[in-house]
């Protein structure tokens, strides 16, 4: 075989695309890769749409459960709500415990009695089963709210400091720092306080955040960067918040529904949620 006739063997094993055929498999893959896209870019959306709408859920359920709890469990009479510049402020007085004080003297002469009338006696025996309350924090007894500044613990008309507990004769002690309480609770019942809380929607920041740990103030705090929620406990509950509302009800003589107006989103995603706390407001 001739160098020539070799030659052309191997270029004709050799042989490849033209430029021609690579241009076609290029137009080909292009087509089907935007056919292909266009099938799936719908399901995809729809995917990550659903995503975010099942966050959304979450977290607006985890954070209107724990304003349900904490309202539901707060002295009652406490709640009271306020909007400042589009932003919501719903403060409450959390109970650490409560308990039945005891009214009536024992015929057998054990413990002391709450006596309403007295300028001297500052000590009862609890009724009933217990936690046993820090001497510091506070009691308060028939609290009739922001609306009756006679019985209102915001004012700290009817809230007094615990002194002492003696835990084998399951008495009180507190300070008469401000007199006597005014007024007995039908159901012989004191609560134990250590400060308030305050929710903030805010729909501008585009948060849901819960301030606590701070002292009892005689107005409400409606400002995020003052004291006392500047220097309170600050948890965000929920982001991506666009629009929120409340409102305190008087439903029944005996009870008040709190309710929250929620609504979370994220792009062309918007989701609103509705909560109401049914809370009893005889102390």
């Amino acid at each position: 075989m001739t160098k020539a006739a070799h030659a052309d063997g191997r270029r004709r094993g050799c042989a490849g695309f033209t430029l021609v055929e690579l241009v076609m498999v290029i137009v080909v893959t292009g087509i089907v890769a935007s056919s292909t896209a266009v099938f799936i870019s719908g399901p995809v959306s729809a995917y990550y749409a659903t995503v975010r709408r099942a966050l959304f859920a979450d977290t607006a359920d985890v954070a209107l459960r724990r304003f349900t709890r904490d309202v539901e469990s707060a002295v009652p009479n406490s709640a009271r709500l306020s909007t400042v510049g589009g932003v919501t402020f719903i403060e409450l007085i959390p109970t650490l415990t409560a308990g039945h004080y005891r009214s009536i003297p024992d015929p057998s002469g054990a413990g002391p009695t709450l006596d309403f009338t007295s300028t001297t006696g500052n000590s009862f025996q609890i009724i009933g089963p217990y936690d046993t309350p820090a001497v510091g924090a506070q009691l308060v007894i028939f609290n009739l709210g922001p609306g009756v500044s006679a019985s209102d613990a915001y004012a700290g008309t009817n809230r007094r400091s615990i002194t002492a507990v003696n835990t084998s004769a399951n008495t009180i002690t507190y300070s008469l720092s401000g007199g006597q309480f005014p007024f007995a609770s039908p159901s012989d019942r004191y609560f134990v306080v250590n400060g308030a809380m305050t929710y903030v929607c805010d729909p501008v920041g585009g948060t849901l955040a819960r301030y606590s740990g701070y002292a009892i103030q005689s107005s409400q705090p409606t400002s995020v960067g003052a004291a006392p929620l500047s220097t309170a406990t600050k948890g965000v509950l929920a982001t991506d918040v666009t629009g929120c509302a409340a409102s305190l009800t008087q439903v029944f003589q005996s009870h008040a529904v709190v309710t929250m107006y929620l609504t979370l989103a994220s792009g062309a995603d918007s989701l609103s949620f509705y909560q109401e706390a049914h809370v009893p407001n005889v102390p």
